[in-house]
């Protein structure tokens, strides 16, 4: 039979026909004198064995490989197959779990699941729209700039303030330091640090977070510059001033 009429009756379009026949899946199909492929019954059932294999989940390469072997040595591919599959169930119980969380929150789908919290109480902490904004980008740059063990840190520790309920005055309280510039009096800053501290140091291991003595050095030293760039030199500027200014208080009093 002609590749149209074969390619109806194997279920596959013409396109996909010719990709399995240039990849070697359907192998010494008959060429006839005019250049046009002819299909035999043989041909057909290599087909429907692929769409099966290929409707199980195996690999184009896995196919291949199983079309050589006699069924009795199937089973090793059928074992390999069945442990990925369970992978991809896991993955995909963790994702359904991640929406649902992300829908109740309701916060932005872009929101890395071990922030999801934090997220959430930074939409319900009153402060400006536009900083809202920027500290839920920097969570999304937080999460693709450090590795598992900084995003554990930090996931228990802003983790503990919303439990303590104390993660929305900490917003609120941030907001504040983003509004200090170079005018800003020494007075103020220190008035904030004064509220701010108190806070952290409810945190179990609070100094490890505060003295970013946690994770791979390179990674903070590079999350550190583009929070730099992402918040504006002066604004962070003046925030290292008054986390400075925290992190003396947290040494002397706490």
């Amino acid at each position: 039979m002609n590749s149209g009429k074969f390619a109806k009756l194997a279920g596959v379009t013409p396109r996909t026909l010719r990709h399995y026949r240039n990849i070697g899946l359907l192998r010494n199909v008959r060429r006839k004198d005019n250049g046009y492929y002819e299909y035999t019954m043989s041909d057909l059932l290599t087909m429907l064995r692929i769409r099966s294999l290929t409707s199980l989940g195996f690999s184009l390469d896995n196919v291949r490989d199983i079309l050589e072997e006699t069924s009795s040595e199937n089973g090793f591919y059928l074992d390999d197959l069945d442990k990925e599959l369970e992978k991809q169930i896991d993955r995909l119980k963790q994702q359904r779990e991640a929406i649902s969380l992300l829908k109740a929150a309701g916060v932005s789908a872009d929101t890395p699941a071990g922030f999801i919290r934090v997220a959430e109480s930074i939409l319900k902490s009153g402060i400006p729209a536009d900083m809202i904004q920027i500290e839920l980008e920097s969570l999304l740059i937080t999460y693709h700039l450090l590795d598992a063990d900084s995003l554990n840190t930090l996931y228990e520790y802003f983790g503990s303030l919303i439990d303590a309920g104390l993660f929305e005055e900490y917003c609120r309280l941030g907001a504040k330091v983003c509004e200090c510039d170079e005018n800003t009096p020494e007075s103020e800053k220190d008035a904030l640090a004064e509220k701010i501290a108190p806070i952290i140091a409810a945190v179990p291991g609070f100094h490890d977070v505060m003295a970013d003595s946690y994770g791979d050095p390179a990674l903070i030293k590079r999350l550190n510059s583009v929070l730099r760039m992402h918040y504006g030199e002066k604004v962070y500027a003046a925030g290292e001033d008054v986390f400075h200014r925290v992190l003396k208080l947290l040494t002397d009093k706490y």
